[in-house]
């Protein structure tokens, strides 16, 4: 035999070889992609992705998941129908809360929701997208008679 030919046989059995290869790891992959899809039909975290996504969009910060049921605000889960997570959210909001400190006292809720805009507002100072707010900003105690 030639040494042309041997060369070309070699390098043909080495093509087959790695086509083999290379079919058996597409297959390999399809088969892990498929258990990830059938292990995220159970779990209601994994349910919930798109919709926890789509709740962070300011366009709409409430969301129900249409597979799950569960409602999101601002990408948290809500209990019960958010409105006490969107209540203390939008206070905070409308006083320009800056400390976790001044969420305390209210329902749980209320309060994590508070939370979650002071988290942002700190996500934002720190990412040097805020402009420092100067004003002093009241305990919220002193803004609502029901505490006293």
């Amino acid at each position: 035999m030639s040494d042309k030919l041997k060369i070309w046989l070699f390098f043909g059995v080495a093509f087959i070889a790695w086509a083999i290869y290379d079919d058996h790891k597409v297959a390999q992959r399809k088969q892990e992609k498929e258990a990830k899809e059938a292990a995220c039909l159970v779990s209601r975290d994994c349910q919930n992705v798109d919709t926890k996504i789509q709740s962070l969009s300011d366009k709409t910060p409430l969301v129900q998941s249409p597979k799950t049921g569960d409602f999101f605000f601002k990408g948290e889960i809500c209990t019960k129908n958010c409105a006490e997570l969107q209540a203390g959210y939008y206070w905070a909001d409308r006083l320009g809360v800056s400390k976790d400190t001044a969420c305390d006292g209210r329902n749980p809720s209320f309060t994590k929701g508070c939370l979650l805009y002071v988290s942002e507002r700190e996500s934002e100072m720190s990412n040097d997208t805020y402009e420092e707010d100067t004003r002093e900003i009241p305990d919220y105690c002193e803004m609502d008679a029901r505490c006293r």
